[in-house]
C-alpha cells in the first residue's frame, strides 16, 4: 500500500518522469537513425564518386582520341588546301601565259595583214 501512496502523492511526478523517459529514447532513437542514414549516403556517395572517376577516365582517352584525329584532319585538310591554291595558282600563271600569247599572235597577225596591204600596194 506504500506504493499506492507514494503514486498519489506523486500523481504530477510520474508523467513528467515518463515523458521524460520517452523523449529521451525517442531522441536517441531518432539520433541513430539519423547517424545511420547519414552512413548509408556516405557510402552511396563515395561509390557515385568512385563511378565518376571510372567514367571520367573511360571517356577522357576516348576525348584525346577525338582531339588527336580532329587535329590530323585539320592538318590533312590544311595540306589539300594548300594543294588546291597551288593547283589554282598554276591555272591562273598558265590562263596569264595563254592571254600574253594571244595579244603577242595577234599583234604579230596585224602586222602580218600590215605588211600584205604594204605589198599589195
Amino acid at each position: 500500500m506504500k506504493f499506492i501512496e507514494v503514486l498519489k502523492h506523486n500523481f504530477v511526478l510520474v508523467p513528467v518522469v515518463a515523458s521524460i523517459i520517452f523523449g529521451t529514447f525517442t531522441g536517441i532513437k531518432y539520433i541513430v537513425d539519423v547517424s545511420n542514414t547519414i552512413r548509408t549516403s556516405e557510402v552511396e556517395v563515395q561509390s557515385l564518386l568512385k563511378e565518376l572517376k571510372e567514367t571520367q577516365a573511360k571517356y577522357d582517352d576516348k576525348i584525346d582520341a577525338l582531339k588527336m584525329s580532329i587535329n590530323q584532319n585539320n592538318n590533312q585538310t590544311n595540306m589539300n588546301i594548300a594543294d588546291v591554291k597551288a593547283q589554282v595558282a598554276k591555272l591562273e600563271a598558265s590562263m596569264r601565259m595563254g592571254e600574253d600569247l594571244y595579244r603577242v599572235l595577234a599583234d604579230q597577225v596585224r602586222e602580218q595583214s600590215y605588211d600584205i596591204k604594204d605589198l599589195n600596194r
